[in-house]
């Protein structure tokens, strides 16, 4: 909260990821959580309906191109299902075993919501929330509490010990300062590491670390391939990139990301 606007007894929220989703998850009054959940889904308004038309349009008319009969069919072929017909069936078979489970959880979560409110009827605003309620009242795993024991900074550096000592790995950061790089960093919260071999001395690759959200950066965690790894045939060796997106919350005086 102490990194919100406040105007009396109101504070200003954004709608990028670590404002909203605290909010759905944590917050008990179900009307500031029905209007966060309504002002976050409707993020671009009808523009978007446009933009999704014509994006489906360019991908269908790319794949004809390249000799497909749709989308579908170019995007599935290098995975594992290979046809859209094996996903279909694939679905097909997996939905009702999904779906007996699913209407149990429903059933869960309305049942704690009766129980704290008196009303039934749960909604996609509400979801979040009672699973929350369901995790403090069963499991005893109180999320915020839990989160007190894994500071950003400190999971990283067991994340990086583990993966270094498992795969004879090690990590070395490019400072920002550091024309060699010859890839420069976006923005200053970015952070740039090398990854070598540790029984060759081979460097093997680089990855990009973007952790925390700013304005217009992209509202989910993902992770990019930048450059693929090449042999030419003059033995020059293109090495890997990439770039791993996420929005933890910056760290405060009051509370670690």
């Amino acid at each position: 909260m102490s990194d919100l606007t406040r105007s009396a007894d109101m504070f200003l929220v954004g709608l990028s990821y670590p404002e909203v989703f605290p909010i759905l998850d944590l917050l008990a009054n179900e009307v500031t959580r029905h209007k966060m959940w309504l002002a976050y889904k409707r993020r671009g308004g009808r523009k978007n309906i446009a933009v999704l038309e014509e994006l489906l349009v360019l991908r269908n008319e790319a794949a004809r191109l390249l000799g497909y009969a749709n989308v579908a069919e170019y995007e599935i072929e290098i995975k594992m299902a290979r046809i859209p017909q094996n996903v279909t069936a694939f679905y097909q078979k997996l939905q009702p075993l999904v779906r007996r489970k699913a209407l149990r959880d429903y059933e869960e979560l309305d049942a704690a919501k009766q129980r704290e409110t008196g009303s039934t009827g749960l909604k996609p605003w509400d979801t979040s929330y009672y699973m929350n309620v369901l995790r403090r009242e069963q499991y005893s795993v109180d999320v915020e509490e839990l989160r007190e024991y894994f500071p950003l900074d400190r999971v990283m550096e067991g994340l990086f010990s583990i993966t270094q000592s498992l795969y004879g790995i090690t990590y070395k950061e490019v400072p920002a300062v550091d024309d060699s790089a010859s890839r420069p960093l976006w923005h200053p919260d970015v952070r740039l590491y090398q990854v070598w071999d540790d029984a060759s001395g081979e460097r093997l690759g680089d990855f990009y670390l973007d952790l925390h959200p700013r304005l217009d950066k992209y509202g989910h965690a993902a992770q990019w391939g930048l450059a693929q790894h090449k042999r030419w045939s003059d033995g020059r060796v293109t090495r890997p990139v990439a770039a791993l997106v996420c929005n933890f919350t910056k760290p405060t005086d009051e509370k670690p990301s």
